[in-house]
């Protein structure tokens, strides 16, 4: 079949396009069928989509390529072509049977020719569910909560589908305030050799420099630019250069999608215009999962720990607590401040607020990489250390408490605080309840003696 049509390229001359040449070039296949079903016209995509050839696909009935599940749907739809004609229906979701048995996902957009002179069907035009999955499972997994890390990886398996080859992507993220580096990078398609070679053109100064920013957020970077090791692998590849979005969430850039380009995407220099929007939609859905991913990180902070001093409440203590006894044997200290009413009724409370927050901070700086912290009410504090004997506990009660009793700022008007520790030690496995308990026991022994001191047993 072929139409005729005038040029539009300004030389006047006339040129005949072959319609069954241009259907089959498509990714889609163009599938026309009668009102039962039966195919009148099949594309060369079917061959790709299903297994079978277009002259295989002419004449057989397409309800029996369905998923049984599916075909009430199809022939109901097929039925509502036989009085809305000329209707165009958004696309329809079905799932077709391969030719090897397995079934393939495919949106069908179907269009009702059947009173035009030469169709006379209810044209199809299926493609497969690959080419929007770049998007659709990015977003499910938002919706279904997914955690962080599975959504950034499907946003990065998005990268090549829908109409290039697949090629090896990234995305940094987590980058440190002072460092500028990226702390976690989730790779797909990619050799771990091409994974080391990432990471650490990602940590040099040149890669901050080239990936893009807030305001410009897409950039290419040719073979020739990159470092002679990164370089060689991406050209072993096929591959032309990188290819980086910038993901900015308030105006800082929170994470990096970076993929190694193909040639064939590549024309000197810049990208292809069909793949940028592609990337943009990508990076749209990378700064919705980042902001997600604060806000449930400020939800989760805020539900877990004191509003007043940062570190871990009551609750989330105890949690944690009961984690680490699971493991190995545990020490908790027992820290309440001495007098702190005075403090309230002296200075007010605003005052005592600031006190507790700056106790709150030396204990923090005082506690080894690892220990937990918290507030248990009012002016009580809890340590909680693993797989340390009666010495090391009792050393570090010791520094906590003279870190307490260091004089406070003279901003504060209040001299210094004094506090009382008690501690106690058991083996793994220890009810939590009673060890806490057994910490506050001999926190007030402490108290009963009138001296600022340290009390452990266990």
């Amino acid at each position: 079949m072929a139409v005729r049509g005038n040029s539009t390229s300004g030389s006047g001359l006339d040129h005949a396009i072959d319609v069954r040449r241009v259907v089959d070039a498509s990714r889609s296949a163009t599938v026309v069928v009668d009102l039962d079903g039966t195919v009148i016209f099949a594309s060369a995509a079917v061959e790709t989509l299903f297994g079978i050839t277009a002259r295989e696909a002419n004449g057989a009935s397409i309800v029996e390529w369905l998923h049984p599940d599916d075909v009430e749907r199809a022939i109901n739809s097929l039925a509502a072509n036989q009085t809305h004609i000329g209707i165009r229906y958004f696309p329809m979701v079905f799932r077709i049977r391969h030719v090897d048995g397995h079934f393939v996902e495919v949106d069908v957009l179907i269009s009702n020719l059947l009173t035009d002179p030469v169709v006379r069907g209810v044209v199809l035009c299926i493609r497969s569910a690959q080419d929007r999955t770049q998007y659709i499972e990015p977003v499910r997994a938002l919706a279904a909560g997914a955690d962080h890390a599975t959504v950034l990886r499907l946003i990065a398996l998005g990268v090549g589908r829908g109409g290039h080859s697949q090629r090896p992507a990234f995305i940094a993220a987590d980058r440190d305030v002072d460092s500028r580096r990226f702390l976690a990078v989730h790779a797909v398609r990619a050799d771990d050799r091409l994974v080391k070679l990432i990471v650490s053109y990602l940590d040099s100064v040149t890669a901050a420099e080239s990936f893009g920013s807030a305001t410009e957020p897409l950039r290419s970077v040719a073979s020739a630019e990159l470092p002679n090791d990164l370089a060689k692998h991406v050209t072993q590849l096929g591959c032309a250069g990188l290819r980086s979005g910038a993901i900015a969430v308030g105006g800082e850039i929170v994470a990096l999608l970076v993929s190694v380009e193909p040639a064939e995407t590549w024309q000197d220099g810049s990208w292809t215009p069909s793949t940028t929007d592609h990337w943009l939609q990508l990076l749209d859905l990378a700064c919705v999962a980042f902001e997600r991913h604060a806000s449930q990180t400020r939800l989760v902070h805020a539900a877990t720990h004191d509003s007043l001093t940062g570190i871990a409440n009551r609750g989330h203590f105890f949690e944690r607590l009961a984690r680490l006894a699971r493991r190995s044997a545990i020490a908790v200290m027992y820290l309440d401040l001495d007098h702190f009413k005075d403090v309230n009724d002296q200075f007010g409370h605003a005052r005592g607020d600031d006190v507790l927050t700056e106790v709150a901070r030396r204990l923090r700086l005082t506690v080894r990489p690892g220990d937990l912290i918290g507030r248990l009410g009012g002016d009580e504090f809890a340590v909680a250390i693993t797989d340390a004997g009666r010495d090391v506990v009792a050393e570090l009660a010791q520094r906590l408490l003279d870190a307490v009793s260091a004089p406070m700022p003279k901003r504060f008007r209040v001299d210094r605080v004094t506090a009382s520790i008690g501690f106690a030690i058991v083996g793994r496995g220890a009810n939590i309840d009673e060890l806490v308990h057994r910490a506050d026991t001999a926190m007030l022994l402490v108290k009963r003696s009138g001296r600022r001191n340290i009390v452990g047993e266990g």
